[in-house]
């Protein structure tokens, strides 16, 4: 008999909304963002300084930020070029590289585009809130045939270029719960980064294992944790 993910109580209340992470919890994009940060930098920097990147400083990278900006800054510290003109040609260089590999767009989740319809007809509200682009988002959905309002994806855009107000920063996540309107809510992140975004607007939060384990999320303030998303009740939305 197949296993199947416990439903854990506070994905249950049906008077909630749900907000959702994009990479790393819908989309299965994180490989793909590491194959190409890497190329970027091993491309700019000096081979040298390349080497000095450990695996074990882009683990610890990742914890800076949910975006490339706070990722790649962090790791050129680390090697003595946090200059702005090489922060920009390492993050131009890994965007056109990430553009080009997601072009027929990113591969879902195990169970992410099931629960995304579940959601819709489940709880009161559904959202996406992300640091991944409009664009980004709405080719995933239209590639996985899930019709998602364009209004309830909250992205970068919102921040203005300003990648202070990306996560782990509470901005997207408070923006998402003013315009929704909702009494209550609970995220579904993958990061520490992500998880402090959504505490720090009030949200609780379901931690999403794999890249990150439950202790480490619960550290970030997690109270729940799935290791892949868990079938929904079938039930008719509540408005």
């Amino acid at each position: 008999m197949p296993f199947r993910e416990p439903l854990p109580d506070l994905m249950q209340d049906r008077s909630k909304a749900a907000l959702l992470d994009f990479d790393g919890v819908l989309a299965d994009s994180v490989p793909v963002h590491k194959a190409t940060r890497d190329q970027a930098l091993s491309e700019v920097l000096e081979p040298d300084e390349v080497a000095r990147i450990t695996e074990d400083m882009k683990a610890e990278a990742i914890t800076k930020g949910s975006h490339s900006a706070a990722i790649v800054g962090w790791l050129l510290e680390q090697v003595g070029r946090a200059d702005d003109a090489t922060l920009s040609t390492v993050l131009a260089r890994k965007d056109e590289l990430y553009s080009r590999h997601t072009e027929r767009g990113l591969p879902a989740k195990r169970g992410a585009r099931r629960y995304l319809r579940q959601a819709l007809a489940y709880y009161v509200d559904v959202a996406i809130v992300t640091t991944a682009t409009e664009p980004e988002v709405e080719h995933f959905l239209r590639r996985h045939h899930v019709e998602f309002p364009e209004a309830r994806i909250y992205s970068r855009e919102l921040a203005g270029g300003q990648t202070k107000w990306l996560k782990p920063d509470p901005y997207l996540y408070r923006v998402a719960v003013t315009a929704m309107g909702c009494d209550g809510a609970f995220a579904v992140e993958d990061t520490p980064g992500g998880v402090m975004s959504a505490r720090g607007a009030g949200v609780d939060v379901v931690g999403f294992t794999g890249l990150y384990d439950p202790a480490t999320l619960e550290e970030a303030g997690a109270t729940a944790f799935i290791g892949r998303f868990p079938r929904l009740p079938r039930q008719e939305k509540t408005r």
